[in-house]
């Protein structure tokens, strides 16, 4: 058989069948003697390894929150005036139809702040009382970012609309009360928050 040749040219003898396969078995248990250490060696590399990135990333989390918490402790934060215009003010509007009622939000005191950039948000919540039920929307969060250090106010432009007035009646009178609440992030972080409460009232001539 030309299997029988192979071996005979190799090994330089002639084997029959069952030295053959004695022949096979023994390469066999041989190599895999040898693989199977090797295998354990590289299982346990890796698990080194992995305990040596947990370590190190563990070790750059801390140093990173020790880096925050240092550029923390060098902002100086004073206190925002938020002033509310035009407050307590009413707006006489016909029956029947869509309106909208403007104002006008002024964060001072932004130089107190000494870093930048920060992020202004504004958080409204508005209720209406009076009247019969009245539909409205209005938008939940404004933002607005500030880089230049020299910014000493900011106005933001704000209005609830769309407002249904839908046979309210002559005379009636719904009062909105806006609540705003004002937070400055810095890196992520709010450093200070502050507000105001708005009055706007709608009268049905």
């Amino acid at each position: 058989m030309p299997s029988f040749d192979i071996i005979y040219g190799i090994f330089g003898m002639r084997l029959g069948r069952w030295e053959i396969v004695t022949l096979i078995l023994c390469i066999s248990l041989g190599v895999n003697g040898t693989c199977i250490p090797m295998l354990f060696m590289a299982n346990s590399e890796v698990s080194r390894l992995r305990k040596v990135v947990a370590e190190q990333s563990s070790e750059i989390a801390v140093l990173r929150q020790r880096v925050n918490a240092l550029m923390n402790a060098s902002v100086r934060v004073g206190g925002l005036y938020v002033d509310f215009y035009p407050n307590g003010s009413s707006i006489t509007v016909r029956d029947n139809g869509i309106i909208y009622i403007p104002c006008v939000i002024t964060v001072y005191n932004l130089t107190l702040i000494n870093v930048r950039p920060i992020d202004l948000q504004l958080e409204f919540n508005i209720t209406a009382v009076g009247g019969r039920r009245v539909r409205y929307q209005y938008l939940k969060y404004y933002s607005v970012r500030i880089d230049n250090p020299n910014i000493t106010y900011c106005q933001i432009p704000y209005s609830i609309y769309p407002v249904y007035i839908v046979n309210q009646g002559r005379g009636a009178k719904i009062t909105f009360y806006i609540h705003v609440v004002v937070r400055v992030f810095y890196r992520g972080q709010v450093i200070v928050t502050s507000g105001c409460l708005g009055v706007r009232r709608v009268v049905v001539g």
